[in-house]
Parts: C-alpha cells; sequence; structure tokens
C-alpha cells in the first residue's frame, strides 16, 4: 500500500487541542469560542482563565472525565470514522495527487480525533485532528492534505511566487484553495467544502475559474493574481 493511516482517539491529544484552542482563539475571522455551547464553552472559559500550568491539567482532567463518561459512544464514533476512511482512503489519495501533480508529501497519516471542534494539522509529521462529531472524515482529510500538499510543492519552492507571500496572504490563499474539493468530488465527498466566512467573495472568483480547467497549478497562479489587498 502506498500510503496508510490510523485514527486514534488520543485522550493527552485531545487534551492539547483543548489547550492550545484556548491559547489561540482566532484563526482566519473565526474565534474557536464561538463554536461551543453549554459545558463545553463553560469549560473553555475556565481554561482560558488559568495561567498555563493550571490550564494544562484542567484541560487534561476535563477530557478524561469526558472520555470515560462518553466511551461507548465516542468508541461507536470512531468506528464509524474508520469505516468510512476504509473505503475511500485510496480515492482520496489518488484524486489529491491527481489535481496536484504531486505524491503526497507523507506516506502515513495519522487521524487524532477530538472533542474539541478545530483541526489543526502537522504536515511535517501526517498528524490530522478531526472532530469527533463532524460527519464528512474522507472531505476534512482531503481539506488537510492539500494543505500539505500546497505548503510543500509551493509555499516550500522558493522559485515559487507561493514562497514570497506573508503569513497572512499565504494563509488566505491556502484556505480559499480548497474550492477544488467542489461538487464534482461526489459521492467521495459528502459535502463540498465551504470555507471560512472571511473568503467567500474570493473563493467564488476562485471556483469560477477552477471549473473552467481543474488544474491546481493554474488555480493557484489565479490565485496570487487576484489576492485581495
Amino acid at each position: 500500500m502506498k500510503y496508510s493511516y490510523e485514527v486514534r482517539l488520543d485522550k493527552a491529544k485531545d487534551a492539547w487541542n483543548w489547550y492550545d484552542a484556548t491559547r489561540n482563539r482566532k484563526f482566519q475571522g473565526c474565534d474557536w469560542r464561538d463554536s461551543l455551547r453549554s459545558k463545553f464553552l463553560e469549560k473553555f472559559d475556565e481554561i482560558a482563565n488559568l495561567k498555563p500550568a493550571e490550564a494544562k491539567k484542567c484541560s487534561r482532567d476535563f477530557v478524561e472525565k469526558l472520555h470515560r463518561e462518553r466511551f461507548s459512544e465516542y468508541d461507536t464514533l470512531k468506528k464509524w470514522i474508520e469505516n468510512d476512511f476504509c473505503g475511500k482512503f485510496d480515492d482520496a489519495c489518488e484524486w489529491l495527487e491527481k489535481i496536484t501533480g504531486h505524491e503526497l508529501s507523507c506516506k502515513k497519516f495519522m487521524i487524532a480525533l477530538t472533542t474539541f471542534p478545530r483541526a489543526p494539522y502537522f504536515a511535517e509529521t501526517g498528524l490530522i485532528y478531526f472532530n469527533i462529531y463532524w460527519t464528512n472524515p474522507i472531505e476534512t482529510f482531503m481539506h488537510e492534505v492539500l494543505h500539505f500538499q500546497f505548503e510543500t510543492f509551493w509555499r516550500d519552492d522558493k522559485k515559487s511566487p507561493v514562497s514570497k507571500l506573508s503569513t497572512e496572504e499565504f494563509e488566505f490563499l491556502k484556505e480559499s484553495l480548497t474550492v477544488a474539493l467542489d461538487d464534482d468530488v461526489k459521492p467521495l465527498i459528502r459535502y463540498a467544502d465551504k470555507g471560512y466566512p472571511a473568503h467567500q467573495d474570493f473563493r467564488k472568483l476562485l471556483h469560477e475559474e477552477w471549473k473552467k480547467h481543474h488544474d491546481f497549478n493554474k488555480l493557484v497562479n489565479f490565485g496570487l493574481k487576484h489576492l485581495p489587498n
């Protein structure tokens, strides 16, 4: 097998996601706090108001209790996600290779299930966080690995103008390029990628271009020329 994956319900990684989200609350115009309700919101505020060492312990204690109380539910969801990956993973990797024109930058992926509604990733190790309640596992995987590809083969290429972008410009373009995950990718994915609210006008422009050729490199170059000031 060319690529492999593991779906893991890792309490330590889940606790880290809770802690880190309280320290890095905002991303691309969104505040992670706004996606929480009831006791999750209360716990977020509690962790956010603690000093780092206390906040890390609070995150660990909360996650331990949550996983213990909802073990059966989380185990069922984990198995459902594993089953979804089992039937679609190879096709997803093939699609990503085809549109980016490169083999995937990682050979092994770890899908770390988390109870916090945020999906950070680490391209250098193939680690992708995935909220256990989200209902489109393969789309999330493809969204994040498309980021891996863009970072590796465009951002890290000193000959590419993408390498000259500011961090803010790069993040804006990176998150907008996921318009490639549109309705044409169904039924491999359940829902087309919607992106962040702050990017919607730019994404519409990119999608019109994408529909003309389905060439990711051309889409990158088009996006570079039309990045908002």
